[in-house]
């Protein structure tokens, strides 16, 4: 039997930066014709048919994109740009699947495969919930990725509940209904600017914290071609709990928001799912320098000794205790039962508890007159 560390999820849905890589996202495109050749000098590397390449900066584009003509390289232009305005610090995989044909769960793999794993956030130009299959496969690959999507959702099932639904997929249906660059190139930039904004925010951070994360839109729209102010309550908040994520303004305050970080599976959150990523990425790789090590047993009950308990849980905890340091989680505990047969099975079976932070959705401020206080 091979050796191996399994982290089981269990309750990583509970509802209600950064590290270097929490910031470390990507956004996949495609085209009939292969890599434009206008984005030549950017030396992408083609890995089992997506070219990628990683950017720590929009400098290329923003220097180009005057003279950029192709569909491709406008869209990832304009994207790019307002990645990097989100966040400057983040760092963008760009990929260009080589061919048109739908995006499928085994090309979002290939793109978290060509970039080595890095990607803990990655939006699918035209994605939808056909790639929820990815989210599966790429957990099991220790190499877990939020999936964003944006795919343009017609006006009569946007009420619709997203199924088959996901923990770890996201859609997005805003744009910027404002005039200029084609409808397509708006999308492309109010798409690379949520994703700069989740990349910005740390894992327990809701991109819906107004005061945070503010967008830089013109004019609020959706994919469909409908402007926000076109929308009563009633339609937003059915948008909203069939799982999609949009622009949103609110009475008396200037500026355009976002008006979640709901994942498309109800009573999901973005940040509850990387808050989950994050804690398992560093659990896994804590543990893996200890498989194959001794387990010292107490001689006279032949189970695990305390000792080796001690050392395995501090060895467990360093992530989750870093999470707690940074704010990204509330508290946790690790707790490793005595009792297992260790002789025979070989195997160590860890606990892991994590309490979340919470965010604040909903104020209820209750003001009246009386007659003194």
């Amino acid at each position: 039997m091979l050796q191996q560390v399994n982290i089981i999820r269990e309750n990583s849905s509970l509802t209600r930066f950064s590290s270097n890589q929490d910031r470390v996202s990507g956004i996949l495109f495609s085209d009939k014709d292969g890599v434009p050749s206008e984005l030549s000098d950017l030396g992408m590397t083609t890995i089992n048919g997506i070219a990628v390449v990683r950017l720590g900066s929009a400098q290329f584009f923003e220097q180009k994109q005057s003279v950029l003509t192709g569909v491709t390289s406008r869209k990832a232009s304009f994207a790019a740009i307002a990645f990097f305005n989100a966040n400057p610090s983040g760092v963008l995989w760009l990929g260009i699947k080589l061919s048109q044909t739908a995006f499928t769960a085994a090309d979002v793999v290939a793109f978290q495969t060509a970039t080595g794993g890095e990607m803990r956030q990655t939006g699918i130009d035209g994605g939808d919930k056909t790639l929820i299959a990815a989210i599966v496969t790429m957990e099991a690959n220790k190499q877990p990725c939020l999936v964003i999507g944006n795919a343009t959702v017609a006006s009569a099932v946007l009420k619709t509940q997203v199924s088959p639904s996901s923990e770890g997929y996201a859609h997005f249906v805003g744009t910027d209904a404002a005039g200029g660059p084609s409808a397509a190139e708006q999308g492309a930039k109010a798409f690379g600017e949520f994703l700069g904004n989740i990349s910005k925010a740390q894992v327990h951070e809701s991109t819906g914290w107004v005061s945070r994360f503010p967008s830089q839109v013109a004019i609020p729209g959706f994919c469909d071609g409908t402007a926000l102010v076109g929308k009563v309550a009633a339609d937003l908040e059915a948008i909203s709990a069939a799982g999609y994520i949009f622009f949103c303004t609110y009475p008396g305050l200037a500026g355009v928001y976002y008006s979640g970080s709901n994942c498309t599976k109800p009573d999901t959150t973005i940040e509850a799912y990387r808050t989950m990523n994050k804690a398992c990425r560093g659990i896994y790789a804590s543990l893996v320098p200890e498989l194959g090590r001794p387990l010292y047993v107490d001689p006279v009950t032949g189970k695990l000794s305390e000792d080796t308990c001690a050392y395995l849980e501090m060895t467990a905890q360093q992530t989750l205790d870093d999470m707690e340091k940074a704010g990204e989680l509330s508290g946790w505990a690790v707790e490793i039962d005595r009792e297992q047969n260790v002789l025979v099975t070989s195997t160590v079976e860890i606990a892991i508890k994590q309490v979340p932070v919470g965010v604040m959705r909903t104020v209820n401020v209750r003001i009246s007159f009386v007659t003194n206080v």
